[in-house]
């Protein structure tokens, strides 16, 4: 969770989307993190974020055509 933060805020403060990502990619990013900090689940299907969840440790499954956090 810190490391996904750090991304966020690092984007913020530089002005850069992380390299690789659409702005689409960095919203959901942003609301996996929010969702987890209030400790609820969020389901997504791009799997151009899977890389960066899985470099910040943070756990996802499998569920019908994409994914879930936080289960």
């Amino acid at each position: 969770m810190k490391k996904l933060k750090q991304i966020i805020d690092g984007a913020y403060n530089e002005g850069k989307i992380p390299r690789g990502l659409s702005l689409t990619d960095f919203r959901l990013l942003e609301s996996i993190y929010i969702n987890l900090t209030e400790k609820r689940s969020y389901e997504f299907i791009q799997a151009t974020i899977l890389p960066i969840l899985d470099r910040c440790k943070i756990k996802y499954k499998v569920r019908g055509i994409g994914w879930i956090v936080g289960a």
